[in-house]
């Protein structure tokens, strides 16, 4: 495909050009509708906002990342396939909204050159006119998000509600189906799981089941965090991040950065159930395939992790938030992985195929193309 970029300054002469910036080395770009290319001349720092089947009647949302990507094509195409990825989770999640992702390529900053980023992309953000809706994502937080409020208040969102709560809510729930439908029970007083990073979702998955589990295994590439953890909660135990996805657990929770199932990978897991918070978890679908050929149950991230979305829409959707009506919606979480696991059944497809073919019919009730 050819990436289309429009950008809100001039570009300086040693910015990439869009020759330098076409895609060939993977399939599945070929529905993305434009990239907006984002750079700040002071730092040098770019970036990407690419959509996903854009549509005039509804915006396109999709939180934006800070990460130090190894170049700035890694960061192009880890914003491609994540506007595909929210395009599906919003579908799946019972919206109409199209999707979108916005990656900034940027390592460490001082406090005050990393506040003027965020009020130049919150101005990139208002410059798009509305199409893209935006809130924090990894390596942009609350106060980040309230700062960029402030320039582009309309466009960004994660203010009133806090969407790392609503994901664990509903990847919460996603587990009891899954638990059921491997174990036949609810019930996870026997259980054990690994999690796979502990920021800001996975600490608080670890929060809400380290009473409910018999033991939890944690890793992260954050010290403070790998060592405080396990002093706070006794049946909590640290491992290096090269091993975690090798315990054996009943649970492997991926929530961290995307790609830890792979072709290496897959071949060490020992756990029944794969189910994390974390945003494209497979390498590719035939991973899925693998998983489903293995017997291990892989629920589709785009599923189990949509309960943030839902949080930030239904703020943008009102003016004051409706905690009961949102909280009913993130719980439904758990009947729409169910419906993957019954098309997963009948079909004999892996749950990632499943629940591709759930997400494309609603994505075609509000597009025709």
């Amino acid at each position: 495909m050819r990436i289309v970029l429009i950008h809100q300054e001039t570009m300086s002469k040693n910015t990439l050009s869009t020759t330098d910036l076409q895609v060939t080395s993977y399939d599945g770009y070929d529905n993305h509708s434009v990239v907006a290319f984002f750079v700040d001349p002071e730092t040098n720092i770019q970036g990407f906002v690419s959509f996903y089947r854009m549509n005039l009647k509804y915006p396109a949302f999709g939180a934006t990342r800070i990460w130090n990507f190894p170049t700035l094509h890694d960061g192009l195409e880890d914003s491609l396939r994540l506007a595909k990825t929210m395009m599906y989770k919003n579908a799946m999640a019972g919206t109409p909204y199209s999707g979108a992702k916005g990656v900034l390529v940027s390592g460490k900053l001082s406090p005050q050159k990393r506040k003027k980023l965020l009020i130049k992309y919150a101005r990139f953000v208002s410059f798009l006119g509305g199409r893209f809706i935006t809130g924090a994502d990894v390596g942009v937080n609350i106060a980040d998000v309230k700062l960029m409020k402030t320039v582009s208040n309309d466009y960004i969102v994660g203010v009133k509600v806090n969407p790392v709560e609503h994901t664990v809510n509903g990847l919460l729930s996603a587990l009891d189906s899954a638990v059921f439908e491997v174990f036949g029970t609810k019930d996870l007083s026997n259980r054990t799981i690994a999690v796979q990073g502990v920021g800001k979702t996975g600490r608080l998955l670890v929060d809400r089941l380290h009473d409910k589990v018999k033991s939890i295994y944690i890793s992260d590439i954050n010290e403070k965090e790998i060592h405080s953890i396990p002093r706070k909660y006794k049946n909590v135990q640290a491992v290096i991040p090269e091993d975690i996805h090798k315990q054996k657990v009943d649970i492997f929770s991926p929530c961290a950065l995307g790609g830890i199932l792979n072709k290496k990978t897959i071949k060490s897991i020992r756990a029944q159930i794969i189910l994390g918070t974390a945003n494209n978890q497979l390498q590719n679908d035939d991973i899925a395939t693998e998983l489903h050929r293995l017997g291990i149950f892989y629920a589709p991230d785009y599923v189990v992790n949509g309960g943030g979305v839902i949080s930030v829409i239904h703020e943008y959707e009102n003016k004051r938030i409706f905690k009961n009506i949102l909280n009913k919606r993130v719980l439904l979480i758990g009947k729409t992985l169910k419906r993957v696991i019954q098309y997963s059944k009948t079909h004999n497809v892996s749950m990632k195929k499943a629940a591709d073919v759930l997400a494309e019919r609603i994505i075609n009730k509000y597009y025709d193309y």
